[in-house]
C-alpha cells in the first residue's frame, strides 16, 4: 500500500486537483472516493442533483452527469438502497464486484468488512480520502443514548463494564477485547452482534483501563493498492499517528496558499473584557464548560453581546461554536441554525458568515491519549487544536476570501491561531 498525502490550505484547490489526477488515471484502475459530506461526492463524480440535493436519473434510471466534468466519462456509481436487501452496503459490495469507480461517505465506507476488501484487493483498486478518517473514537454498544455517545466524556458504557464483568469480553494485557463465545454465542439479530464482531476483528481496545475505544481496522486499508489523502495539516491529526504506529510509511505533497495570504482578511477581537473568561490555560475546556460549568453564565452574555452589539449582525452573518451539551445553555436558545460542531469539517453551508464566534479550547480525548501512552507514542495537543480550529474557520466568509471576525476568548488558542496566521509556513 502507497500513501499519498496532499497536505494544503483550504481554498488552494485540493479537490480539483484529485479531480484531474483521477481523470489521467488509466480505465483499469478503479477509484472510491469518500467525503464527510454527499455533498462533496457529488461534485466530485460530477452527478448532477435536484433542488432537494437528489441525483438526477435518466429514462434508464441512470444517473446524469455535468457536461464537460472531467470525470464524467469514469461515471462514478453512488451506493443506493435500492437492491435485494435495501441497503447501501449492499449496492457498495456489487458496485466493487464489478469493478466500478464509486463515491461515498465516510460514514458508509466504515461498515467494511472482509468479503469486501477482499474484492477491492482483487480489483486494484485506489482509494481517495476527501478529510482525514475517524480512526479512533469512544465505543457505545446504545448509540441513543445521549450520555454515553458523547465522544469527549470519560465515562465508560455501563453495558460493556456490565459484559467485561460477567466475563463474556475479556481484555488481554495489551487492552484489546476479546468476546468469549463460549458464555455468549447467540448475538445475531442483537444489539451486541457488532460489539461481537468488533472484537473479534481485534477493532475495540481499553483505553487506562476504564473507557472502551474503537480503532479503524488496518487490514481496510491495506486492500488497496494505493491511499491518497487529501487534507490540511495532516501530520496534527490522529490518523498520522495512526500510520506511525502501524509501521504505514506516507509521501507528503504541500502545496497552495500560506496562512499570510489571509491575514488581511481576519480582524480577531482583542478585548480585555470580552477575553477575561478565557485567561487560563485550560480555561473553555471540555470539562470546563461541560462539568464545572465555569463562565458558561459569561459566554451567554458574550455571545449576545458580540452578535448583538459588537457587530450588529444579521442571522445569515453568524458562525459560532461551543461544546454540544451547553450549546443551549450558553446561547439561552439563541443561534440556533448558527451553531456548528467545532470539528467540523467540508460544509459550505457558513460561507456568508462574517461574524464567527469561537468558544471552545480544545484538547484531544483523554482517554485517545492514554492508549496512545500505552503504545510509547506521543501527541502535540498544540498543533492538533490549531488545525481543529483552522478547520473550523473556513467554514465561513474566509473560505470565499471575503473579511471575518473572529471572537476567540481562549487566550490559549487565539494566540496560536494569531501565531499561524502571520506565519508563512
Amino acid at each position: 500500500m502507497e500513501v499519498k498525502v496532499l497536505d494544503a490550505l483550504m481554498g488552494s484547490g485540493k479537490t480539483t486537483k484529485l479531480i484531474n489526477d483521477v481523470s489521467l488515471l488509466p480505465n483499469d484502475r478503479p477509484v472510491i472516493y469518500i467525503a464527510p459530506l454527499l455533498s462533496e461526492c457529488h461534485r466530485f463524480a460530477g452527478t448532477q442533483t435536484d433542488e432537494e440535493g437528489d441525483i438526477v436519473v435518466d429514462d434508464n434510471g441512470q444517473p446524469v452527469y455535468e457536461n464537460h466534468h472531467p470525470l464524467a466519462c469514469k461515471a462514478f456509481k453512488h451506493p443506493s438502497n435500492k437492491n435485494r436487501r435495501g441497503t447501501k452496503l449492499e449496492s457498495l459490495t456489487q458496485a466493487i464486484g464489478m469493478g466500478k469507480n464509486i463515491v461515498s461517505t465516510h460514514s458508509l465506507f466504515r461498515m467494511m468488512n472482509e468479503d469486501i476488501t477482499s474484492k477491492i484487493k482483487d480489483k486494484g483498486y485506489t482509494l481517495i480520502v476527501d478529510e482525514v478518517l475517524c480512526v479512533w473514537e469512544k465505543y457505545t454498544i446504545n448509540k441513543g443514548n445521549s450520555d454515553t455517545a458523547d465522544l469527549d466524556s470519560t465515562d465508560t458504557d455501563k453495558e460493556i463494564a456490565s459484559l467485561i464483568s460477567s466475563g463474556i469480553i475479556e481484555v488481554d494485557p495489551c487492552g484489546v477485547l476479546h468476546w468469549q463465545w463460549d458464555k455468549f454465542s447467540v448475538v445475531e439479530g442483537t444489539h451486541y452482534e457488532e460489539t461481537a464482531t468488533l472484537c473479534d476483528t481485534k477493532q475495540l481496545f481499553m483505553a487506562n483501563g476504564t473507557v472502551v475505544l474503537w480503532e479503524y481496522p488496518l487490514w481496510v486499508l491495506e486492500a488497496f493498492k494505493e491511499v491518497w489523502i487529501a487534507t490540511y495539516m495532516f501530520e496534527s491529526s490522529f490518523m498520522a499517528e495512526y500510520f506511525k504506529l502501524h509501521g504505514i510509511k506516507y509521501k507528503i505533497e504541500r502545496f497552495g496558499k500560506k496562512p499570510t495570504d489571509y491575514k488581511h482578511l481576519v480582524t480577531v477581537v482583542e478585548d480585555s473584557k470580552l477575553n477575561a473568561c478565557g485567561e487560563k490555560p485550560f480555561s473553555l475546556s471540555y470539562s470546563s464548560i461541560v462539568y464545572k460549568k465555569t463562565y458558561n453564565e459569561k459566554l451567554k452574555d458574550n455571545l449576545y453581546n458580540f452578535f448583538r452589539n459588537k457587530t450588529k449582525s444579521k442571522v445569515h452573518e453568524r458562525l459560532w461554536t461551543t461544546y454540544s451539551p451547553r450549546k443551549s445553555s450558553i446561547s439561552a436558545g439563541r443561534y440556533a441554525t448558527s451553531w456548528l460542531n467545532y470539528n467540523a469539517k467540508a460544509t459550505n453551508d457558513y460561507k456568508e458568515a462574517k461574524y464567527v464566534a469561537y468558544f471552545v479550547n480544545v484538547y484531544a480525548n483523554v482517554m485517545i491519549l492514554a492508549m496512545l501512552r500505552s503504545r510509547a507514542a506521543l501527541f502535540d495537543q498544540d498543533k492538533f487544536a490549531l488545525s481543529e480550529m483552522v478547520q473550523f474557520v473556513w467554514r465561513s466568509a474566509i473560505r470565499e476570501e471575503k473579511p471575518i471576525v473572529l471572537y476567540v476568548p481562549s487566550k490559549r488558542m487565539r494566540e496560536m491561531f494569531i501565531k499561524w496566521i502571520n506565519s508563512e509556513d
